[in-house]
């Protein structure tokens, strides 16, 4: 597991080794992570309808400018 993996790690002066040891160390921490997604914070938002390029469903939470036009 990945403590018997870190003891090798604490002993083993070959940097080869090193590098492999620590490539298995974060390949247990990726596996073994827990993810608990519990709560996504609504985005709620009102534009003048002459606005264009605002996302309706944004990934992030924040305003992505760089594609927003205005009619006119």
């Amino acid at each position: 597991g990945f403590n018997a993996v870190i003891e090798s790690l604490n002993v083993t002066s070959d940097p080869k080794r090193r590098y492999a040891l620590m490539g298995a160390a974060q390949a247990i921490l990726a596996k073994d992570a827990v993810n608990g997604f519990l709560f996504q914070l609504a985005k709620l938002g009102i534009w003048n309808k002459n606005v264009n390029g605002l996302w309706e469903n944004s990934p992030v939470q924040a305003n992505d400018l760089t594609g927003v036009s205005w009619n006119n």
